[in-house]
């Protein structure tokens, strides 16, 4: 926490032997085999499941969003607000879907019980 607030305008390179340290990071270089096999942002590496990064943190036993969900830490800049990349994925992505399946259901069952029911109705009109 404290090299993260007191070199945040610094470069720092570091090498990690537990993944959680550098899911936070802006970008992550894997080797193979003293090679460079990816090189991306950890959310990114997170995100294709046939990456080496992404093998890596399943055996780790990372959680699904690949880190914390709530930083305090990070700002809600108007300009750029910083969220957690496990906060876009769970609400920005799943709440929407969420809330367009519970009110399709409630749309159908309204259509179903309208007395205007005899008007022919299929998926593309719902």
């Amino acid at each position: 926490k404290t090299i993260r607030t007191e070199f945040a305008d610094c470069t720092i390179l570091t090498i990690a032997h537990r993944l959680n340290t550098i899911l936070d990071s802006d970008r992550v270089l894997v080797l193979d085999k003293g090679l460079v096999a990816e090189c991306d942002s950890p959310q990114s590496l997170l995100a294709n499941r046939d990456s080496i990064f992404f093998g890596m943190a399943k055996n780790a036993g990372i959680d699904f969003c690949g880190g914390p969900f709530w930083d305090e830490e990070f700002v809600w800049d108007s300009d750029n607000p910083n969220l957690t990349f496990c906060f876009q994925r769970v609400i920005l992505q799943w709440v929407p879907c969420l809330f367009l399946f519970v009110f399709s259901i409630y749309d159908i069952l309204k259509i179903t019980e309208s007395r205007y029911r005899d008007i022919p109705w299929n998926w593309y009109n719902l």
